[in-house]
């Protein structure tokens, strides 16, 4: 793997061809007798752009999931739910609503996995290969290791995703964040106790105090 491969950025996102399909407004997307018509329709050029959505909110919300596997899951989601939206909320707050919903399902379903002892592939999840690569850590303790950083307050995940996975430097982050270095490092240093330790590092977050307000 690359040092940056499957780091989602805006600039990575290809703009695919279109079909018939992307002149629809949602009513039209979300007429038929079946989740899976609607489903084809949002597989066929992708006219909700929700790879683009997917991309944007995995980075506003620093997820460690491999894109494909949560767009699909976002495809599914928007496509089970379509036939009872109604026009409120708006549609792009709905939407963002049901990419949130399927990165939990993701989470989830990784969870279940880790519970019942099943092995998890390496063709799985690029994201949890990647985290493995940053860390240093056996490739079977890489999915457990995202389910523990999940769990970590959003911002502690930010700082961490910043330093660790896209390699920017603390103080050019701090800038870049609105926050001071000292908060930041002791965000990042809570993570990588909890991430070192599985979860069971036996420390508090940060306090409320430190966590600098920022747009989510």
């Amino acid at each position: 793997m690359s040092e940056n491969e499957g780091i989602p950025t805006s600039s990575s996102i290809q703009g695919s061809s279109r079909s018939h399909v992307a002149g629809l407004t949602p009513p039209d997307l979300f007429e038929g007798d079946s989740s899976l018509e609607i489903l084809h329709r949002l597989y066929e050029g992708d006219p909700l752009g929700l790879e683009d959505r997917c991309t944007r909110r995995a980075l506003g919300q620093a997820l460690l999931i491999d894109p494909q596997r949560l767009l699909t899951s976002a495809m599914a989601r928007v496509a089970v739910d379509a036939r009872d939206y109604l026009g409120d909320p708006p549609l792009d707050t709905w939407i963002e609503s049901c990419i949130d919903r399927a990165a939990d399902s993701v989470i989830a379903r990784d969870t279940e996995q880790e519970c019942a002892g099943l092995p998890a592939h390496d063709s799985h999840d690029s994201h949890h290969l990647l985290l493995a690569n940053r860390l240093g850590i056996e490739r079977p303790l890489a999915r457990r290791t995202a389910i523990v950083f999940h769990h970590l307050p959003l911002q502690v995940r930010r700082d961490f995703y910043g330093l660790v996975i896209q390699r920017k430097g603390v103080e050019e982050y701090a800038t870049e964040a609105g926050a001071s270095r000292e908060s930041v490092l002791e965000r990042f240093t809570y993570a990588v106790k909890m991430l070192s330790t599985l979860g069971e590092a036996g420390v508090g977050p940060p306090s409320a105090d430190q966590e600098e307000a920022r747009d989510e």
